[in-house]
């Protein structure tokens, strides 16, 4: 239920950017298999897809899946060599959202219940319990008349919480939420319309940047007026109180905002859903240019930057996992594989971004479990998975 919601708000925020542009673009099931050739990983090369097929879940199970043998974590998904699962929590129920916060002693969750719109505490990492009072409700007074659909993201810095919505029938009209977990003032609401995705920039590996990325379509509230897709930083020593635009799309791109993440070494993988080929792109931007970008005010042209990935738009989310990306392929039935993708900076070139070879991180041998979502928790990831037993989270690492 909570993946079928997930999907819907992802397709609806991004069908209500490109009415400002032109009638909605139907994504057509299509699989770009990326960047599969080994010339990939001098980041120079651009990894598009070879070719195309459809895009499956898994086979069909040789047992009913009640009487198919699950791993407890795991479900009937397998698991690359190279990674080990940890500990597992039970998830509570209509949780459309989620994010852990870094503390001294270990990780506190948070999340949205995505029927009410309400952000809730969880607790701690991994005994996890829905708080019945929320922390406060997503959507602003002024603004609930208007239905709004939530934004497919809730992110944090280590203090902040930061989560978006669009209101419906305002052609891409909606906000971004900001909320300070250790003051004890209201959230702060800004104006960005088109928010589709949003990444917290953190530690040492941002450049001294501190701050989010949100690609939407501006954030007129804060200086910035441009109506076009781009991705933009929201800076936050104390206060959000400047945007400035970080990296932009090329025109012949018909691009519309989309996906956002961060590792932990500090490369910003941006992506977009063109309307030319109507698949996913990604691009990996090294801390380097984003900190030249934001320094000098002028934003970078994602062009000039190595695509790293491209594919089908079906049940399509993504992670910062460490030093690396993942990436959830399916359908909204099921998982084929989530990939990961190692990132590095170069070791010559301080401007450039080495992108490794993928690996099936996760793999379906069956239709019996799914992955429902994909979250960073410092170097780790919570996967959630759901199968014949609920859902789950279950957090996978990196010796």
């Amino acid at each position: 239920m909570e993946e079928a919601i997930s999907m819907a708000i992802q397709n609806m925020a991004r069908r209500s950017e490109l009415l400002v542009w032109a009638s909605a673009l139907l994504p057509v099931v299509m699989l770009g298999l990326g960047c599969t050739d080994p010339d990939c990983d001098t980041g120079s090369a651009t990894c598009a897809a070879p070719e195309t097929a459809p895009l499956l879940a898994g086979p069909p199970p040789i047992l009913p899946c009640e009487k198919t043998p699950h791993d407890p974590k795991l479900g009937t998904l397998r698991l690359h060599p190279d990674f080990i699962p940890l500990e597992a929590a039970r998830l509570p129920q209509d949780l459309s959202h989620l994010t852990a916060v870094p503390s001294q002693t270990g990780f506190s969750l948070y999340g949205i219940r995505g029927t009410l719109k309400t952000l809730h505490s969880l607790g701690k990492w991994p005994h996890l319990s829905l708080s019945e009072t929320p922390l406060l409700e997503v959507i602003a007074p002024e603004d609930r008349r208007f239905n709004p659909i939530l934004s497919p993201f809730l992110v944090n810095d280590g203090r902040r919480l930061v989560t978006g919505y669009i209101k419906t029938n305002t052609r891409g009209t909606g906000s971004i939420l900001i909320h300070d977990l250790e003051a004890l003032t209201p959230p702060l609401y800004v104006p960005a319309p088109g928010n589709a995705s949003a990444a917290a920039m953190t530690g040492a590996a941002a450049s001294g940047i501190s701050g989010f990325l949100v690609s939407g379509m501006g954030l007129a509230q804060l200086g910035s007026v441009s109506s076009d897709s781009a991705v933009y930083v929201l800076k936050t020593p104390k206060q959000p109180d400047r945007a400035t635009p970080l990296a932009t799309f090329a025109p012949e791109w018909a691009a519309v905002s989309s996906v956002s993440a961060y590792t932990s070494n500090g490369i910003a993988v941006l992506g977009y859903f063109s309307g030319m080929d109507t698949q996913e792109h990604l691009h990996a931007v090294p801390s380097a240019a984003q900190a030249t970008a934001l320094i000098s005010g002028t934003p970078l042209s994602l062009l000039d930057w190595p695509e790293i990935y491209s594919g089908n738009s079906e049940a399509f989310f993504v992670s910062g996992f460490g030093n690396g990306l993942a990436i959830h392929r399916g359908t909204r039935t099921g998982t084929q594989e989530v990939r990961w993708i190692p990132l590095a900076h170069s070791s010559t070139e301080l401007s450039a971004v080495q992108a490794g070879l993928p690996l099936s991180l996760l793999w379906s041998q069956d239709t019996c479990t799914r992955v429902t979502r994909l979250v960073p928790m410092g170097p780790d990831l919570l996967v959630g998975i759901d199968d014949k037993s609920g859902e789950r989270l279950v957090r996978i690492h990196k010796p």
